[in-house]
């Protein structure tokens, strides 16, 4: 599960009002989810106050890991009694400063060693964006199987054209391609298509290829964030992408986007919504070492 919890429930005005409705949100995802992997955009203050053992409490997470993001705040891994956490690197040296990832090297009873990465992108610009995801491409090959999930403040390459018209000036400059106008933009979604292109699958992606309907529903068409005030645009900046090794031994069977209902509880905590995949063995592949 991969949610970014708006400056992890501190409001600029240091009140912590969201806190509570965190705490039910996270019991209730725990029940219906049941996730081994959590990760946790703009985790705000939650070590030095004690949130994040609060937090691990309520997901019923057994141990996490923190990554320290240039922006103040942090990114955090939660991890159930049925993972191990064997190894943790903060901002690897070969991706630093250009881009802030946390990497995780996990094990699951039966699974093969899987690399379980945090990441969050700039908002400022496509083209920092793109930049960044150069870097995340080092986790392309040569690392085994990698799931990596975060806030890429980027739409996929098959999702559908966002409304921008709404946006301001800066929200504007910073999601719009470069050489698109500003009276026609064009979202960028390069940073997520380069991905794609070198063999990384989107986990809604790969549930959507799996639909017989031609109508759908399509869950790249949910939308995962922008959802509070008209200076953002309802679209799909939440991601779990596996790697080409993890595609080859896992298969993604079951993709849900939390708290999409208008007046959710979810939509009063954030204005991102938490995201689940599930992944399962492919056949045949049980590693029981």
């Amino acid at each position: 599960m991969q949610w970014n919890i708006e400056r992890g429930g501190v409001d600029r005005d240091g009140s912590t009002r969201r806190w509570p409705l965190i705490v039910d949100a996270a019991k209730r995802l725990a029940t219906e989810v049941a996730p081994d992997l959590v990760f946790i955009n703009e985790a705000y203050e939650w070590v030095s106050s004690g949130r994040a053992d609060l937090f691990a409490e309520a997901i019923g997470a057994t141990g996490w890991r923190r990554v320290r993001h240039p922006g103040g705040y942090d990114m955090m891994l939660f991890a159930s009694a049925a993972v191990t956490i064997t190894g943790w690197v903060e901002r690897p040296h070969w991706m630093a400063p250009t881009v802030t990832v946390g990497l995780a090297t996990v094990r699951l009873p039966g699974w093969p060693q899987v690399m379980a990465a945090i990441t969050h992108l700039s908002p400022w610009s496509g083209q920092e964006r793109w930049q960044q995801a150069a870097r995340l491409a080092s986790l392309t090959n040569r690392r085994g199987p990698v799931l990596l999930a975060g806030d890429f403040n980027c739409i996929g390459p098959d999702d559908a054209e966002p409304d921008m018209g709404a946006l301001p000036p800066d929200k504007l400059f910073a999601h719009k391609l470069p050489d698109s106008s500003y009276d026609n933009p064009v979202t960028d979604r390069r940073a997520l298509a380069e991905l794609a292109d070198i063999g990384w699958h989107d986990a809604a992606a790969l549930i959507d290829e799996q639909h017989d309907d031609p109508d759908g529903p399509w869950m790249v068409e949910v939308p995962t964030s922008g959802l509070w005030g008209t200076d953002d645009m309802p679209c799909r900046k939440a991601h779990v992408l596996l790697n080409p090794d993890l595609d080859r031994v896992a298969e993604v069977v079951d993709y849900q986007v939390h708290g999409a209902d208008s007046g959710s509880l979810e939509q009063e905590i954030s204005d991102h919504l938490p995201i689940s995949a599930t992944l399962r063995l492919r056949a045949g592949l049980n590693d029981r070492r």
